[in-house]
């Protein structure tokens, strides 16, 4: 069985192939060069020449901010991009993995939630990872649409990195604490789709570590495991105006799948693995 990875490079890619690598199994990560999600054509004369089992569909335009000015962009990766990848799939018979995002949700309900509720985004990225999901459902009936959160590795950027490089020159940080969600290791992460692909339970699944918290919370107990001196102070949304409108509370229950560790178990071994 072999198994394709559009944006190798990325955060949950990297680590999708490093498992993958390490347990001796067969795959193919083309370059962005080589297959262009955007790129009809070549994305297809890809997948047609390589005839992959599984294709993970990682490659996405993630950054929130800049979805809102550049919308047209973040429409063609995620959603056409998305079609063309399900499109190719479908030809040859292999299944389909899509990963999308809690920002499908508008964030007024009070509990996790779950593969069944309605989506009601509130900005450009969340819109077109929901249109990105039409899309593959329309085209392929082999598929497993992922939804994560707040997704932290080794790879690229994200949350806890800025936390942590920050305070090495701040002794106080202010960090939004009314935003809630759901933390995500990429090894959790990628483990729990490695083991979702074996099951042929073809569907919508919620992937997520366990529990919840905000923004604040996630940066103190990351700071507290790093041993920083830095102080983290609570602060509201409105001290950070951004261009994109966030859902308050989108926390994903995994009520089809195995629960994964607790996110701050997660995040202890995260920074054990970056020597923090």
């Amino acid at each position: 069985m072999t198994i394709m990875i559009t944006g190798g490079s990325g955060q949950l890619g990297s680590e999708i192939i490093r498992q993958l690598r390490d347990a001796g199994r067969p795959f193919l990560a083309p370059q962005r060069a080589e297959c262009d999600v955007t790129d009809v054509k070549q994305t297809k004369d890809f997948v047609y020449r390589c005839s992959p089992d599984i294709i993970i569909h990682c490659a996405a335009f993630t950054d929130v901010e800049r979805a809102e000015e550049e919308q047209e962009r973040a429409f063609l990766v995620n959603a056409t991009g998305t079609k063309h990848i399900a499109e190719a799939a479908s030809a040859v018979g292999a299944v389909l993995v899509y990963i999308s995002t809690d920002y499908v949700f508008d964030g007024k309900k009070k509990d996790p939630y779950g593969e069944g509720d309605h989506p009601v985004p509130l900005n450009v990225y969340g819109r077109s990872k929901l249109a990105g999901e039409e899309a593959v459902r329309e085209a392929i009936s082999r598929h497993y649409i992922v939804r994560t959160s707040w997704v932290f590795g080794g790879a690229g950027p994200n949350f806890i990195k800025k936390i942590l490089t920050l305070s090495k020159t701040k002794d106080t940080l202010k960090v939004v604490d009314d935003v809630m969600g759901s933390p995500t290791y990429t090894v959790d992460l990628a483990g729990a789709i490695l083991r979702l692909i074996q099951t042929d339970r073809f569907g919508t699944f919620h992937l997520a570590n366990g529990g919840a918290c905000s923004w604040y919370d996630l940066a103190a107990e990351a700071i507290r495991l790093s041993g920083s001196g830095t102080t983290i102070l609570p602060c509201s949304s409105e001290a950070y105006p951004s261009k994109a409108v966030r859902p308050r509370y989108s926390v994903l229950g995994n009520h089809k799948t195995q629960p994964l560790p607790q996110w701050q178990t997660a995040v202890k071994r995260y920074l054990a693995s970056i020597s923090v």
